[in-house]
């Protein structure tokens, strides 16, 4: 009784605050499937079984490629590639959720250290990273020391956080993300228009962009009021100074549309998938990005 009990009440805990499950029998196979993807984690840890992809960023205006977002991916033995979505839930209770968010960025900011070219404008890698890290006191001193570590300049280096992390703890979240901001990286406010607060963050946490959430630009050109939402989304943070980038853009006339809005940059299947840190360079060998504009330099007549 016990046993089924604490089933019952760490699934009301997964689902949320102030939930409550009765026991029923598929969570005892539930709690088997659990137990065995734990300790797979444990496993892929030691294996070094994770793998990153980029995912190119472009600006809105040129189309040419100006950053990347890193996405880590675990390729499990038996199951293949899977996607963050079948195992980051369960990396915390395990303790490893902030190890991963560590090596994510440190792979991160080494890969993008080799896509830099002194005769081209700088490309950012992006990176999301948990509350659990974000939170915490030495988030700040970790990322300069990766910085210093891997060689990558710090403005090419952008954190992406989702809004709950915001919501919980705001005086955190403004903690570090002053800090990061004192070091020299961006940080980025992920999934924007999904939470219940966003101009109040928006207005009280010093983010340097947003990303409008994919579920708004899937709908942009057949619903109205989603049109008329990303219209007012993008208005409000270029009033505010802030960067907007909307990432889910599939056909050319989502492209079409989010060009004439104004959107800074722009990311999605339309333009390239996820794709391994060889593939990259590949890419960038076939398209580089824009050339540095040469420094005006005084004539002495």
């Amino acid at each position: 009784l016990q046993s089924c009990a604490e089933m019952a009440r760490a699934r009301a805990h997964r689902d949320g605050a102030m939930r409550y499950r009765f026991y029923a029998p598929d969570l005892d196979a539930e709690a088997k499937s659990r137990l065995a993807l734990q300790s797979e984690l444990r496993t892929a840890f030691a294996n070094s079984e994770f793998r990153l992809e980029f995912q190119p960023i472009l600006d809105g205006w040129s189309l040419e490629i100006c950053g990347f977002e890193a996405l880590v991916r675990w390729h499990h033995p038996q199951r293949g590639r899977l996607l963050p979505d079948a195992f980051i839930h369960e990396l915390e209770p395990l303790g490893l959720i902030e190890a991963l968010d560590k090596w994510v960025i440190e792979q991160a900011c080494l890969a993008a250290r080799n896509w830099q070219r002194a005769d081209h404008e700088p490309l950012t890698v992006a990176v999301n990273v948990s509350a659990h890290s974000f939170q915490r006191r030495e988030f700040a001193a970790m990322i300069d020391a990766i910085l210093e570590r891997t060689g990558l300049r710090a403005a090419c280096l952008e954190i992406e956080i989702i809004e709950s992390i915001a919501l919980e703890h705001p005086e955190r979240a403004a903690l570090s993300i002053d800090r990061l901001r004192e070091i020299g990286v961006r940080v980025m406010l992920d999934d924007f228009g999904t939470g219940f607060s966003s101009l109040k963050h928006l207005r009280q946490l010093p983010f340097d962009g947003l990303k409008i959430d994919h579920s708004f630009v899937v709908d942009v050109l057949i619903d109205p009021r989603d049109a008329a939402i990303v219209r007012a989304m993008l208005a409000l943070a270029h009033s505010l100074g802030l960067e907007v980038v909307a990432e889910g853009i599939e056909t050319a006339a989502q492209l079409a549309w989010f060009q004439a809005a104004g959107c800074d940059r722009l990311q999605g299947f339309h333009f390239h998938r996820s794709m391994e840190q060889q593939a990259v360079i590949e890419l960038l060998q076939l398209h580089p990005p824009v050339a540095t504009p040469p420094v005006a330099q005084d004539i002495v007549l």
